[in-house]
């Protein structure tokens, strides 16, 4: 498999919908030897900055009449089209923007390896103008940064990427990928290890960002904000916890990362789980502040 990322002039940007899931793409792709299988990368530029639109999977090469009869509209003039695979277009975004450092972190298999700049923060405008081949951890990067961006319950899409909100998008995805299975079954057997037990939306790196970002990262129960406490490495690290027993949900339902999602420490959320079924947060709630005001 290859990865390339397929140019779009402005005026050809503004003109599609945004959000509809990405249909074809326009280039000289016969000439770069890009194959079915392929992964596409659609991008463009704005006032000098790198924007990202998606991704797709390529089906097959068509070309400019066979597109037109395929998509039944008029298209820009361009050698061959790319017919994505069912189901693999994601969403366009027209606004999803790359800050330089992270434009800077793209390599290509042939050429120079770099995009060009033409100071520090804006891009040439020739850099991305043929169709190029990325190398795989390029790749991966803008998967990271299209798979952060598809967040359900945003209100507000998020669309400038900047390294600190893609170390965050990681940082959550890879503390949602260590947090332990929700494995109960009523009862520990003699001599098994306590631990907290989870439910799969609290592991979901896409519900926990989105109640991250819009309740903040202070614990709900104890308003501990572990970076105060703990300095710069807890900066950003925080647990959270599902409002409902796994028992509450029907099989069609669809979690709300804002009202039922909360953040908390993870003290707090190991007393929350000493008890099935789990303690509510107003319940430890009352036991903090009842302890505190005992220590006053």
């Amino acid at each position: 498999m290859h990865y390339w990322t397929s140019y779009w002039r402005e005026e050809n940007w503004k003109s599609n919908n945004e959000y509809e899931p990405l249909q074809a793409s326009g280039g000289s792709f016969r000439k770069r030897r890009v194959s079915t299988g392929d992964t596409l990368y659609v991008v463009s530029l704005s006032a000098g900055q790198l924007l990202l639109g998606g991704r797709m999977i390529v089906d097959r090469i068509v070309t400019h009449q066979e597109a037109q009869k395929i998509l039944g509209n008029d298209l820009y003039e361009a050698q061959d089209w790319v017919m994505p695979k069912n189901g693999s277009g994601t969403p366009l975004h027209l606004h999803r923007k790359l800050a330089p450092e992270i434009a800077k972190q793209l390599r290509f298999q042939t050429g120079k390896p770099e995009l060009k700049f033409t100071n520090g923060t804006d891009l040439n405008g020739q850099t991305l103008r043929a169709v190029r081949e990325l190398t795989k951890e390029s790749a991966l990067l803008l998967d990271d940064i299209i798979e952060m961006t598809e967040v359900p319950g945003l209100t507000a899409p998020i669309t400038k990427i900047s390294q600190d909100l893609l170390q965050q998008y990681r940082a959550e995805r890879d503390l949602a990928f260590a947090l332990p299975e929700e494995i109960w079954n009523g009862s520990y057997s003699e001599g098994a290890v306590k631990q907290v037990l989870v439910n799969r939306y609290e592991r979901d790196p896409h519900a926990r960002m989105a109640c991250i970002r819009h309740h903040g990262t202070k614990c709900s129960v104890c308003d501990t904000d572990l970076n105060s406490v703990y300095g710069s490495v807890a900066a950003g690290f925080i647990h959270v916890h599902h409002r409902l027993q796994l028992s509450e949900m029907g099989s069609d339902y669809a979690v709300d990362p804002i009202n039922d999602l909360l953040p908390v420490c993870p003290n707090c959320h190991g007393i929350i789980h000493r008890r099935s079924p789990p303690y509510s947060i107003d319940e430890v709630k009352c036991f903090v502040a009842s302890c505190r005001s005992i220590q006053k």
